[in-house]
């Protein structure tokens, strides 16, 4: 039965045959026996307009591009033989962040997974708004008080907006394309919201709420 991968921003399925990880937003995977990989990444911000001119400074000479259309997500595709390598690249946006994709196998082999690749593309999507916190958010109750981290890759500091309400932390984000997202958490009555202290560093957001006073 086909498996969905998932994490705070693409998605994606994989045949029965294939196996895969997802760590951060990375993700490999490949098939049992088979003769390639794919490995897809959460990457930068980049406009739509300045795909193709990314894509090309981020490609080895010799690539041919084309416009790509991946499940949901819209972007460019790359060729590359080199030697007895053949690689396929896509630069896909989605939610205004760039999703890269590498499928790399010998020249020799390069119908043998095609239909199944295939397949695979053309499952991409964002990944659903509950995951996309689910996957990047982590609490835990430490000696200095009641800590959230939310993984939120290429964003800029001001794009991050936090609220409290009573007991309830309100993180907002924004993204390329004016793309609003948010998400509450519930914080246990025993710790102070009011007083929370925030940092937001390499894409990683961390806050920490104190107890309350006795």
């Amino acid at each position: 039965m086909p498996r969905v991968y998932q994490t705070a921003l693409w998605r994606l399925q994989v045949p029965d045959a294939w196996t895969g990880k997802v760590w951060g937003e990375h993700g490999a995977f490949f098939c049992r026996d088979g003769v390639g990989h794919l490995q897809v990444y959460g990457s930068d911000s980049v406009d739509r307009h300045d795909l193709l001119a990314y894509a090309r400074d981020h490609s080895p000479p010799g690539t041919t591009f084309t416009e790509a259309s991946c499940g949901r997500l819209r972007g460019i595709a790359g060729i590359l033989t080199d030697r007895n390598t053949l690689w396929r690249t896509w630069w896909l946006l989605c939610r205004g962040q760039l999703v890269y994709a590498v499928y790399q196998c010998a020249t020799k082999n390069s119908q043998d997974e095609r239909a199944d690749l295939e397949q695979i593309l053309q499952s991409f999507d964002e990944s659903s708004e509950e995951a996309a916190w689910s996957v990047g958010l982590r609490t835990a109750i430490t000696d200095v008080g009641f800590v959230l981290t939310v993984f939120l890759p290429s964003l800029r500091s001001e794009d991050v907006k936090i609220t409290v309400v009573d007991n309830t932390v309100r993180i907002t984000v924004k993204r390329a394309g004016n793309y609003v997202s948010q998400t509450e958490i519930h914080v246990p009555s025993e710790y102070r919201p009011s007083g929370a202290r925030a940092n937001y560093l390499n894409g990683q957001l961390r806050i920490v709420i104190p107890k309350s006073a006795a």
